[in-house]
């Protein structure tokens, strides 16, 4: 089977490309999906079959390069082993054969086995013969009688007193099938699995260890780390890296036991929503005001997700550093409003944040703009909440979908994130009693205190689900 090996903005990862069609883009319920710039919401099938690869960009998204073939919206192209995919600023390879086509040719059939008939004359020899025969046959069937009564009386016994199924079956046979199976996969999966190198699976165990330390799941880390490290075929560069991850899974072992889980929820915070925008946008001046106002902004949720925190005094000097104070004290543009809608809702593509770039809107339109600018700013702001309220009947049918499939925690997914992010004001109302009414939902709400405080926060904001974690009074 072939397989693709994915480069998205330098996160690699490596899967095995199984036969059907796969979607490749952007947005949620993708095959595949990448971040990497220039990638659209639904910007490509791969369809895999016996006898080929090919690929099918979508109408309307942007053009793909495949080898030294460009190929262009609703246009298709037979992808063979070796070349390499380029969607926006990712890359996809194709590795290994490709599926193979199923043999036509059926295995010719067996012709049963007939004996040859011997023509016999009716001697006495033969006729001698035939009573011999026919006397075994009479000896041989009574002796058949025989034992099956036998064996019929001892069935019977054992199922009088229990001991077989309702088949005739000893109770004993199916549980110690069971044993032997069970035994037998152990000892395949320590003989070949658990003893095996980890050295090839180098790049795809590295991102799944930081996935779960930036989910704090320091635990899962620590049993894919530990394999790794013992691995004889990394580099220096590789074994480099794994000495980071080492201090990252220490460091945050020694803060979950001691309660400090908050205090590297903040830092992975930080990391995701704050660095990467520092380094791209304000490494050296001149700063664009909308920018400043928009990190001023998210570190304030950062100071109220994570209060005390002890990134809050570097994060303080980022914003002396830029003259946030001076940028948020003056009046709204309408280019600081359109760099609000572009980030909260185009740039961040999953989950979007209407609410944050409808504010901006409003408070824009409240200080009383000119003319021309308050028809553009009107009429941006309208088609934002029709988006934001297509979003939200989109995540609520998906959760409905999720909930048929009892799929139960991706409907809770899709009900959070229209709840917390996107928050159309009346359907955010529907969805949280929705959610209120799943059987689980005071658990969910719950783990979402300690292991997302911000969603936590989104979440207990509507009454229905508030009444289900609040404090009882004394």
């Amino acid at each position: 089977m072939a397989r693709l090996i994915v480069d998205d903005a330098g996160a690699r990862k490596a899967f095995r490309l199984p036969k059907g069609r796969l979607t490749v883009g952007s947005g949620e319920g993708v095959t595949l999906r990448l971040s990497a710039p220039g990638v659209v919401d639904r910007h490509l099938e791969i369809l895999v079959t016996d006898a080929s690869t090919s690929v099918r960009v979508a109408p309307g998204a942007p053009k793909v390069a495949l080898g030294n073939r460009t190929v262009a919206a609703g246009a298709s192209a037979e992808w063979t082993v070796g070349e390499t995919l380029t969607v926006g600023g990712a890359t996809v390879l194709l590795e290994g054969s490709a599926a193979a086509p199923a043999s036509a040719a059926a295995a010719p059939a067996v012709a049963p086995a007939v004996a040859p008939a011997v023509a016999r004359t009716p001697t006495r020899a033969g006729t001698a013969t035939g009573t011999a025969a026919r006397t075994a046959a009479r000896a041989s069937r009574g002796s058949a009688s025989g034992a099956r009564g036998r064996s019929g009386g001892g069935a019977r016994r054992r199922a009088a007193k229990g001991e077989v199924d309702a088949d005739g079956r000893p109770k004993w046979l199916v549980p110690a099938i069971g044993v032997v199976f069970v035994v037998g996969v152990l000892g395949f999966y320590f003989m070949f699995i658990a003893t095996r190198d980890r050295g090839q699976y180098y790049a795809t165990d590295v991102i799944a260890i930081r996935t779960h330390l930036e989910n704090q799941r320091y635990g899962n880390a620590r049993v894919l780390f530990d394999p790794l490290a013992a691995s004889t075929r990394l580099d220096e560069s590789q074994r480099a890296a794994i000495a980071d991850l080492q201090r990252q899974i220490e460091e945050g072992e020694a803060l979950q036991s001691g309660g400090g889980v908050m205090v590297t929820r903040g830092h992975a915070w930080s990391n995701r929503h704050l660095e990467k925008m520092i380094a791209e946008s304000f490494a050296a001046p001149p700063y664009d005001p909308a920018a400043v106002r928009i990190l001023d902004e998210r570190i304030r949720d950062f100071k109220k997700i994570f209060p005390g925190h002890a990134a809050t005094a570097e994060l303080d000097a980022v914003l002396a550093r830029v003259g946030a104070a001076a940028i948020v004290g003056q009046p709204l543009t309408l280019a600081d409003v359109e760099e609000y809608e572009r980030y909260f809702v185009t740039r961040v593509k999953s989950p979007k944040r209407f609410p944050r770039a409808l504010a901006a809107f409003d408070t824009f339109l409240a200080a009383s703009p000119s003319a021309e600018d308050r028809e553009v700013a009107t009429a941006k702001a309208a088609a934002l909440r029709e988006a934001q309220r297509a979003e939200t009947l989109r995540l609520i049918a998906a959760a409905k979908a999720a909930w048929a499939e009892e799929n139960e925690r991706d409907a809770v997914g899709h009900l959070m994130t229209a709840i917390v992010y996107v928050a159309d004001p009346v359907l955010a109302a529907q969805a949280a009693q929705t959610m209120a009414a799943l059987p689980n939902a005071k658990g969910y709400v719950e783990k979402y205190r300690t292991t997302d405080n911000e969603i936590f926060q989104g979440l207990t904001a509507q009454p229905a689900l508030a009444a289900l974690v609040e404090q009882p009074k004394d």
